[in-house]
């Protein structure tokens, strides 16, 4: 019930719990980070063998296979294990790509698993779910099963549903055209089922706002940017030896490690102009196994992957902090309204952000917008701002002052936590 403290009762649905390490869980925590413990209540699908219950502070259920038989039971007969990984995102395919029996076969079937929602009214569950009084659901998608799952909590304790939208898995889950027009206009109709109980919703960007809110006009769409717990001054957070570091924290999945290509060759033609330069690379390992031999050892230092509360001594050494996104059509439909958890992380630090991404996606504009950066989207500019910003210690210091900033007055919990209130 509501304690009159202005919070509500939410009940979160998703594919994962909150409580995972993985970059959503870090993210929803951060969210959920001054809302009350007792008035949370999360559903989710799948764990992972990283999920420690102990550090769930929340009643937190995940679904029995009853509530899922066919999911339960493909997975059964194909002994599939739910591993969560850097690589798993929500799209699939494109209009621009062939679509192979195989891949309509599997979309297919994943569709109509995830459609087979059966809640058991008598579980123990749905009496612990009588008993909290949710008052509002909270989910960020990504599935047809969080979709038919929220919908059908919605009706059954009348009240609205909440979507918090971070990537553009709306468009990209099922794309429209090709072999997946009849799932898409499946999903779609779920999806508009959904935003029929819907009042308010999240996004994760200006950009996506601007957009969605040409989509469904009949939803006040708010925006909650990522928050940070505090920013450090860049005297006591400053790079002081003469070598220049370029450094790049996350997952290079989605090709991103193409593009981390090009800033290798802008790294190896300041050295050959007499500038010392490298590149660190923090990445999970898997990445590393993967794509590692693609890079010159000379220029490009694999560092491994860091825990998020250890990421600080990557940004501690860096002087100059990257962001990359891929250039393909089919990623750029999934990531052009998505500003990723890193950029105010990285704002926070007061280095600048060298951005390598098409110009016109959400996390090239803000980073432009916010003079916290430069972010470029072709190689002779790369080539170019790598060049200036190597050699211009004042600028450096000049986009990442902009840069703590935009996160004293956009990023901090205080803020996203009256967006929250204001929405939920």
């Amino acid at each position: 019930m509501n304690d009159n403290n202005g919070f509500k009762n939410i009940l979160m649905i998703s594919n994962y719990s909150m409580f995972e390490h993985s970059p959503l869980g870090i993210t929803l925590r951060s969210i959920f980070k001054e809302w009350p413990d007792s008035q949370l209540f999360e559903l989710y699908r799948y764990q992972t063998e990283k999920l420690n219950h102990k550090d769930i502070k929340i009643k937190s259920y995940k679904l029995p296979a009853k509530f899922l038989p066919l999911d339960n039971l493909i997975r059964k007969v194909s002994k599939k294990n739910i591993k969560y990984t850097n690589s798993e995102t929500t799209f699939q395919v494109s209009e621009y790509d062939s679509v192979s029996i195989k891949q309509k076969i599997k979309s297919t079937i994943k569709y109509l698993s995830e459609s087979m929602f059966v809640p058991n009214k008598g579980s123990e569950i749905n009496r612990s779910l009588n008993q909290f009084k949710p008052q509002v659901i909270y989910t960020i998608g990504e599935s047809l099963f969080a979709l038919k799952a929220s919908l059908y909590f919605s009706k059954k304790y009348n009240i609205p549903i909440v979507v918090h939208y971070m990537d553009n898995w709306r468009e990209t889950l099922y794309p429209s055209k090709g072999n997946y027009k009849i799932l898409s206009l499946l999903f779609l109709r779920n999806l508009k089922r959904v935003e029929s109980r819907m009042k308010n919703g999240l996004v994760i960007s200006p950009k996506m706002k601007e957009h969605y809110a040409l989509i469904n006009q009949n939803v006040k769409y708010n925006v909650l940017l990522n928050s940070v717990s505090g920013v450090e001054s860049i005297s006591q957070n400053n790079h002081n030896g003469n070598e220049i570091i370029f450094t790049y924290v996350g997952g290079l999945h989605l090709n991103r490690w193409k593009s981390m290509l090009n800033v290798e060759n802008c790294i190896y033609e300041l050295n050959r102009k007499g500038i010392p330069s490298k590149l660190y690379i923090y990445t999970p390992e898997a990445d590393k196994a993967q794509f590692s031999n693609k890079f010159n050892k000379n220029l490009t230092l694999f560092k491994g992957h860091l825990p998020h509360d250890k990421i600080h001594l990557a940004y501690n050494t860096a002087s100059i902090l990257l962001h990359v996104e891929s250039f393909d059509k089919k990623v750029i439909q999934y990531t052009k309204y998505s500003l990723s958890t890193k950029i105010p992380e990285c704002m926070s630090v007061g280095k600048p952000i060298l951005c390598y991404a098409p110009t016109d996606i959400a996390v090239s504009e803000y980073i432009n917008k916010t003079n916290s950066g430069i972010a470029v989207g072709n190689y002779n500019d790369l080539l170019e701002a790598s060049k200036e910003l190597a050699c211009n210690k004042k600028l450096r210091a000049e986009l990442g002052e902009n840069g703590i900033l935009t996160v004293k007055r956009e990023h901090t919990y205080e803020k996203a936590h009256e967006i929250l209130l204001n929405t939920l």
